[in-house]
């Protein structure tokens, strides 16, 4: 148990008084209510990611004009903590279209 907490005085949105001099109740990693808090220390990692293309609608005109048509993607990692900003991951990222074989 890591911290508590005593309300000194709680007041509703009519500034009606409604609790004082309580103690506080905290959700924490242990779930449920607790009247004292776990601190729970994690190391920074991914936990997602998004991509994302810079042109929103590419059409095949190549079998038109002879020239492929092509655009970068994007892909962004996502971490676990607030205070990280998402960071770019496209570098360790591959995107490969397969073309389906005449015998599928």
């Amino acid at each position: 148990d890591a911290v508590s907490f005593l309300v000194k005085q709680m007041v509703n949105y009519q500034a009606i008084g409604f609790a004082s001099e309580v103690s506080g109740r905290f959700q924490d990693a242990r779930g449920g209510s607790q009247s004292t808090g776990l601190i729970a220390v994690s190391q920074a990692s991914y936990v997602g990611i998004f991509a994302y293309a810079w042109l929103n609608e590419l059409a095949n005109t190549a079998a038109l004009t002879g020239s492929s048509v092509s655009t970068s993607i994007s892909t962004v990692a996502v971490h676990n903590w607030a205070g990280h900003a998402n960071e770019d991951v496209t570098s360790l990222t591959s995107c490969v279209l397969e073309v389906a074989s005449d015998h599928d």
